[in-house]
């Protein structure tokens, strides 16, 4: 479970530069506009962490949950590409309708903040159920309270690992959307290993239908989604 902390961790991270690099082509690459983008992701992953707070004590079966959440997490990011697509042309409505004022300014950055929450809030707001949901099964383990410490430790070892590899060789190699499609597809592999070992009776039937759930948002986005060079 500890690897799995850390994977998802590196998962993330992953997720957050290809986020990044996407929303600085329409957004700017100004430190501004990275306050909007990181407090988008950062509001996601404490709006998920927040979410589970009050119903994982209800949860009778954490590898199923988790499988479940990583799943989800898979998809919506994979749905990210399609939706940062269209906000180019959100930018350009704006730019051809705003005035330079200090109205259009904030406007301005509303917009923004919208569009990054809209592309990074669906998938942090899983990746933030993923961590405590691991600390929990850990604890329900037998682990002692030192586990929270020690998943806490790797899940951060992971995204420090994700950052390395996304910038040096995610992005130079397999380019922005197939980084966040490989990423998505070890995500969903990692929660369909997790279903399917669950030996509660709900197992086969969720696996079957996270499978053909992913693999229809997979095939999609790599037929659908084309990304023009010249946006």
């Amino acid at each position: 479970m500890l690897f799995i902390a850390l994977v998802t961790g590196a998962i993330t991270f992953v997720y957050e530069i290809a986020w990044v690099r996407m929303l600085s082509l329409v957004l700017g690459s100004s430190t501004h506009s990275f306050e909007l983008m990181l407090s988008s992701m950062i509001f996601g992953i404490a709006l998920g962490s927040l979410w589970v707070k009050k119903r994982i004590d209800a949860y009778d079966n954490l590898l199923i949950a988790l499988g479940v959440i990583l799943c989800c997490k898979g998809v919506f990011a994979m749905a990210t590409l399609p939706l940062y697509l269209s906000s180019f042309d959100v930018i350009q409505v704006l730019f051809n309708t705003l005035n330079k004022t200090a109205f259009s300014y904030a406007a301005f950055n509303v917009t923004g903040q919208v569009i990054a929450m809209s592309v990074m809030v669906p998938a942090a707001f899983f990746a933030g159920m993923s961590l405590p949901i691991i600390t929990m099964y850990l604890y329900r383990s037998g682990h002692g309270e030192s586990a929270i410490g020690r998943a806490y430790a790797w899940n951060t070892l992971g995204a420090i690992i994700g950052v390395a590899l996304a910038v040096h060789l995610g992005l130079v190699y397999l380019g922005v959307k197939h980084l966040v499609v490989v990423a998505a597809l070890v995500d969903i592999g990692i929660a369909i290993a997790l279903i399917a070992t669950s030996k509660h009776l709900r197992a086969r039937p969720t696996v079957a239908i996270a499978a053909s759930a992913s693999g229809v948002v997979l095939l999609l986005t790599v037929s659908g989604v084309t990304f023009d060079p010249l946006k």
